[in-house]
């Protein structure tokens, strides 16, 4: 949703608490439902709120803004499967040379906390049964914030961690799952190493700096720990 979505959200919420659920939500609760939800479109959100409503076992509690996200992109236990599917798959389809933008912003971070994309795209089989495990517990953990969290926005494979070291120029990341969502949990994320670009002229700043991912014109890439010396 965009920000000029708000009007409409909150009068679309608002009548569902107070009209099926007799819960009436302040301004400002309104206004934080909004923004742990703006990640979605309003029409996303419009179908939540009626599956939940419909919802045989689950219909009767007035709707959070959990509800709408496990309308929307299944419960957690459905995500974790699919996601480690889409991970594992990953992993033998890309392997650990290549930088992998994922449509799954979860999946970015719990591979980051589990040591990088490099480390799980290398491990055994009898390791990744273990990994297995903590992903689902990890991946479920984040689903139940519902809301915003950092993430690396690219998982960094070992070509371009040898070409940065060089300085040579890198290249674009793979994509896995939907390209339109690959784009956007890249703008979406966080950068985990220093990125220097160095643009033609203003007019070149100020274009379209994620074209392409972003990656096209990146010219150096050093590690924070690196930069600070």
């Amino acid at each position: 949703m965009r920000t000029n979505d708000l009007a409409i959200f909150a009068e679309m919420w608002a009548s569902v608490r107070v009209d099926i659920y007799d819960k009436p939500v302040s301004k400002q609760g309104l206004e934080l439902i909004f923004k742990s939800l703006q990640r979605f479109s309003i029409e996303d959100i419009q179908q939540g709120i009626q599956l939940h409503v419909n919802d045989v076992q689950n219909g009767n509690f007035p709707i959070t803004p959990a509800h709408v996200v496990a309308q929307i992109e299944g419960r957690g236990d459905e995500r974790a499967g699919a996601a480690w599917r889409k991970l594992y798959g990953a992993i033998g389809s890309v392997g650990n040379y290549a930088d992998v933008v994922f449509d799954d912003r979860i999946i970015h971070a719990v591979i980051d906390n589990e040591g990088g994309w490099q480390h799980v795209a290398l491990m055994t089989e009898e390791e990744l049964k273990y990994m297995q495990s903590r992903f689902n517990k990890q991946y479920n953990g984040y689903v139940s914030k519902s809301g915003m969290f950092e993430y690396p926005r690219v998982l960094r494979g070992a070509a371009n961690s040898d070409r940065a070291s060089k300085n040579i120029e890198l290249l674009p990341p793979e994509t896995v799952g939907n390209i339109e969502k690959c784009r956007e949990i890249y703008r979406g994320g966080v950068k985990t190493t220093l990125e220097i670009s160095r643009p033609k002229n203003m007019a070149d700043f100020l274009g379209d700096a994620e074209k392409s991912l972003g990656v096209g014109k990146v010219l150096k890439l050093v590690n924070e720990n690196k930069a600070t010396n």
